[in-house]
């Protein structure tokens, strides 16, 4: 036998799996979506990251969930620039910027009282608030969306199901809620920072309503986390139906909170739950 024809020979898969796999894929574009729709093997591990597995998860955390953070943060790099901005950029700043100079040229930016601030550092710290809070409403929304049982049984067997890997949601739950708290946290932080800086940390948390529903929320959020993290389900006195009443009971609480924290976050609250 010719070298050439050896070299023919290890190139071409044996049995003609190649070919099989190749009519495989093809039939399987032409399959409906039901059939289309993501379904773990039985003998797939779901904590591992298989090829298949992976490059789904991959593609779903892609479209539904970085290209959602980067247009929130977008929308609240544009509030943040000052007010002639949009008009130089119409394509990427789709809001009107609020950041201005005081008479003796300190930065300045104060749409509510809530939020007002002077000097570079408490613009940072502003800054920050409001990314943090405007990518949470993504995770937010990951967050309530994959456990909504009923709507996910209708929408399973539908064309979502190629693009959303509705088996393995709970995985997505996990990831958003913790993505979801930590951000709440650094957007807390951030806050009370400010708030001492300015000097108006008491009349803020304690006499507004934005104060109060900030305390309540990130209180039932932390402990929303808390009543699902490893340390909770090893406590003996914590069993599984009081901490599955103490995640709902604090997770409902959180939403009453966050509906009163603001306009805004009162729409996407509702919206998304």
């Amino acid at each position: 036998m010719s070298q050439q024809e050896v070299t023919q020979n290890q190139q071409q898969p044996p049995n003609g799996h190649g070919k099989k796999q190749d009519e495989s894929e093809q039939r399987t574009r032409h399959l409906p979506y039901q059939q289309r729709s993501y379904k773990p093997k039985e003998e797939e591990d779901l904590t591992s990251c298989s090829s298949r597995y992976c490059n789904f998860m991959t593609r779903f955390y892609l479209k539904f969930v970085l290209l959602p953070v980067i247009v929130a943060v977008m929308y609240v790099i544009a509030l943040l620039l000052p007010p002639d901005a949009r008009a130089k950029a119409p394509l990427l700043l789709w809001a009107n910027g609020g950041l201005t100079r005081t008479e003796e040229g300190t930065l300045y930016f104060c749409p509510r009282e809530s939020i007002c601030s002077e000097g570079i550092l408490q613009i940072f710290l502003i800054a920050t608030s409001r990314l943090t809070a405007f990518a949470s409403y993504v995770f937010m929304a990951h967050t309530f969306l994959s456990k909504m049982h009923c709507t996910i049984h209708a929408v399973s067997k539908t064309y979502l199901g190629t693009l959303i890997p509705f088996p393995t949601l709970h995985n997505v739950h996990k990831m958003a809620g913790r993505w979801f708290g930590g951000l709440i946290l650094v957007h807390t932080i951030a806050h009370l920072t400010r708030f001492t800086l300015r000097g108006n940390m008491t009349s803020v948390l304690f006499g507004s309503t934005v104060g109060i529903s900030g305390l309540v929320g990130v209180g039932c959020i932390v402990m929303t986390i808390i009543s699902m993290t490893p340390w909770a389900r090893r406590a003996e006195f914590l069993t599984f139906e009081v901490r599955a009443a103490s995640h709902y009971v604090f997770s409902i609480t959180l939403i009453f909170a966050m509906a009163f924290h603001s306009q805004r976050c009162r729409i996407v609250t509702l919206v998304f739950r």
